[in-house]
Formats: structure tokens, C-alpha cells, sequence
């Protein structure tokens, strides 16, 4: 077994899965006691959506294993539906960016990430909001309301 070279994001993930795919066995020990440093430009903070799409279609890769259990089987498909949500709101974005209507419907493309990208839309017009009436709310002026 190889890592996959191709893969920039996740291939720590692909390498695990397909060795307990293969019948590999882990002894789990206790905690590892590393620091992760994300540095500007890092790819732990910056995903590119081919990145994410690649990460994301692992997953069938995976699943062609014959000695998948269901459990195995339906843990794949959980992890498909995280990447693939996180890849559709990336391309979200570049398709507001772009002011691309089409291409902003296509991301809600199943009933999971429709939930998903609401969800985060909800959460970002929260924020916005927030930040934008904490700069129109002077101290002075909450204290006169």
C-alpha cells in the first residue's frame, strides 16, 4: 500500500481507510500530544474545490473493496456527504462571486447539502448582521435606547 500521491487533502484518510478496508487492524494508543500549526496558506485552512472533489470520490474508490461490511459501507457514504457539503459550499461561493445563478442552484444538488448550505447561509447572514449592527451601535447610544 502506497499513500495516494494524487490527493493533497485527506490522503492520511484514504491510506487508514483502505488498510482497514484490506482487513488491517490499528491498536489505538493514547493521545499523541502533537501541536497542529495552520499557517497562512496552509492547506488546513485553503481547499481548493478539486481538492475537496478528489478527497471527496476517494470514497467510490473505497467502497469497490469486497470485504466492506454495511457498517463500513454506510460510514463511507457519511464521509462522502461531509466532503461533498463542504465542496458544494466552496463552490457556492465562486458561483456568488461570479454572480452565477445556475451554478449557484447546481451546489444544492441533493437534499443534504440543501440542508447544509442553508444552514451555513443562515449562519453567515447571522454573523453579518451581528457585526454590522455592533458597528452602527455606539456604547453611548445603547445606553440612551
Amino acid at each position: 500500500m502506497r499513500y495516494q500521491i494524487g490527493l493533497r487533502l485527506g490522503e492520511d484518510y484514504e491510506f487508514y481507510a483502505r488498510a482497514l478496508g484490506l482487513g488491517a487492524r490499528f491498536l489505538a494508543g493514547g493521545e499523541a500530544g502533537y501541536v497542529s500549526v495552520e499557517r497562512p496558506g496552509s492547506l488546513s485552512k485553503q481547499h481548493s474545490p478539486e481538492d475537496l472533489r478528489s478527497l471527496r470520490d476517494c470514497d467510490a474508490d473505497l467502497e469497490t473493496l469486497p470485504s466492506l461490511s454495511e457498517v463500513d459501507r454506510r460510514a463511507l457514504k457519511r464521509h462522502w456527504t461531509s466532503v461533498d457539503n463542504r465542496l458544494q459550499w466552496r463552490l457556492l461561493i465562486e458561483a456568488v462571486k461570479r454572480r452565477d445563478g445556475p451554478a449557484m442552484v447546481r451546489t444544492f444538488h441533493t437534499p443534504q447539502s440543501a440542508l447544509y448550505l442553508a444552514a451555513r447561509l443562515a449562519e453567515q447572514a447571522w454573523l453579518r448582521s451581528s457585526a454590522w449592527l455592533r458597528g452602527r451601535t455606539r456604547p453611548s447610544q445603547r445606553a440612551s435606547a
